[in-house]
């Protein structure tokens, strides 16, 4: 029995996601509470997709408490409208939670608004663009294809390093910001748990490659867990 569970990017509906693993572990887990942390359907998946159905079945054949943190692929459902995560009520994402469990205070946000104002994610961003998509001649495009083997090669890890570190500073300062000691986020599929400046982070990983998620025991103490 845990005190809660947090789980983020499982993006329900795209052919990647492990959905059977995680319907399997919610089948048998037992939390007082759960912790949905944004990308938990895709952008493209239309809320009759079997997959969210059986998602939502599965939420409410539990007596957890149920909060749902909103995504970029959340806010991304231009063509699909948004899912209430609820048959009888609606149960929609917000922005962000502060979880106080008697213990400390948990600042909790899926993490995609780190890139509307991160300077180094935005140079990259247009770094990558030039590497991979720049158009010309036949020469160019041999260019462009050195310049893309560059990027996947060289630019993309060392890219990723990089924003992830700057991704972690943003959670910290968010966290630290609304008076927490705990920072708990998704989005960039890296399960992760460590101090940084007095600050525990916590990343919940994904559904797509690491099948990982968060777990708060009884004492209110936090770890990363692997399905």
């Amino acid at each position: 029995m845990y005190k809660s569970i947090f789980i983020s990017d499982i993006h329900l509906g795209s052919s990647h996601s492990k959905s059977k693993h995680l319907f399997e572990l919610l089948e048998k887990v037992e939390s007082e509470k759960i912790f949905l942390v944004g990308d938990i359907i895709n952008a493209s998946a239309p809320k009759e997709h079997p997959d969210v159905v059986k998602f939502i079945t599965l939420l409410h054949s539990k007596p957890w408490k149920i909060i749902y943190i909103k995504g970029n692929h959340e806010e991304d459902r231009v063509k699909f409208p948004p899912v209430s995560l609820s048959f009888d009520k609606e149960l929609f994402p917000i922005e962000n939670y502060i979880y106080n469990n008697g213990k400390q205070e948990i600042y909790i946000e899926h993490g995609h608004r780190f890139h509307e104002s991160n300077i180094i994610n935005i140079m990259l961003k247009k770094i990558a663009i030039y590497l991979r998509f720049r158009k010309g001649t036949k020469i160019a495009k041999r260019k462009k294809s050195k310049r893309k083997s560059l990027y996947n090669k060289v630019m993309k890890p060392l890219a990723q390093k990089i924003l992830i570190f700057s991704f972690q500073s943003y959670m910290v300062s968010r966290s630290k910001k609304n008076g927490c000691n705990v920072a708990i986020c998704g989005h960039f599929h890296v399960p992760q748990e460590k101090n940084i400046k007095n600050i525990h982070y916590l990343n919940c990983g994904d559904w797509i490659e690491n099948q990982s998620y968060i777990i708060e025991d009884m004492s209110g103490n936090f770890s990363v867990i692997y399905s």
